[in-house]
């Protein structure tokens, strides 16, 4: 009797903390699909079903119902089991294509794109996770404290990727002539007008690209200046390089940045990459 009501607490335990869980990893507005899989009734249905079959049982059990009785009780919850594990598979299984259908990716993506930010060349460190999460940013759009942006999952609009949102959802703010960026000291604001090293400085961000993703010897990369942030879309490739590599930098204005991400110097080292 003991041991049946160690399983009741224990199920009773992990219910609550499925149900807890996904709120503490819910973020922004994501994808229907993504949402209905951060309600916390979904999943744990079941779960709440099974708990409330066994205590039930247990009660007829202890009560001195006849035997009869609660095998009827048995079948009915388990029957009862079956339909609700059912229909919740049933809806992810609709959510899913329908946010795959609806969705401008038309379908999970996943792609990475590395990037550094530069404040009067010292590099800034991003502010890491809180809490349970892993991820600074939404589900589907996020940074995992590797200086990397992450996309992954059902891109419900073409918008939601631009480089203006990435810095949006992270906490910061970005524009064409300033950055407001979170790090692990706080927000640092990159502006125009400011100044390095007692000249004027601008905020200008650059991209490494490759022209040549599907190599056979050796990637082919360029740099280039980029003027509209808002309308800048990562390079759908999963691994870096051929993702891209942007620079944000607080400097004199120049056409060209010294500066590069670490996977692509790695790649130079390693002879896989080299200039167009």
């Amino acid at each position: 009797m003991m041991q049946k009501k160690r399983v009741i607490l224990g199920l009773c335990i992990a219910a609550v903390l499925l149900w807890i869980l996904p709120g503490t990893l819910a973020h922004d507005e994501v994808s229907a699909k993504t949402q209905f899989l951060n309600n916390p009734w979904v999943y744990t249905a079941p779960l709440w079903i099974t708990v409330l079959g066994a205590v039930l049982e247990h009660y007829y059990v202890t009560s001195g119902k006849n035997k009869k009785t609660i095998q009827a009780a048995k079948k009915i919850f388990f029957i009862i089991i079956v339909v609700v594990t059912a229909f919740v598979s049933l809806a992810i299984f609709y959510t899913s294509i329908q946010s795959n259908i609806q969705s401008w990716s038309k379908g999970p993506v996943h792609w990475h794109a590395d990037f550094e930010i530069w404040n009067c060349n010292k590099k800034l460190d991003m502010v890491d996770p809180q809490g349970f999460s892993n991820k600074v940013g939404t589900p589907v759009f996020h940074e995992h404290n590797d200086d990397r942006i992450h996309i992954e999952g059902d891109v419900m609009h073409q918008e939601d990727i631009s480089l203006t949102n990435f810095f949006s959802v992270i906490g910061g703010k970005l524009d064409a002539t300033s950055l407001v960026y979170p790090t692990i000291h706080g927000s640092v604001e990159m502006r125009e007008g400011m100044r390095c090293n007692g000249k004027p400085a601008k905020l200008q961000i650059f991209v490494y690209t490759i022209t040549n993703p599907d190599f056979t010897k050796k990637w082919t990369m360029t740099q280039e200046k980029m003027q509209d942030p808002a309308a800048y879309l990562l390079s759908p490739y999963s691994q870096v390089p051929a993702g891209d590599c942007i620079i944000v930098e607080l400097s004199e204005e120049k056409a060209k940045t010294e500066h590069m991400c670490e996977s692509y110097r790695i790649a130079m080292n390693k002879g896989e990459l080299q200039w167009q």
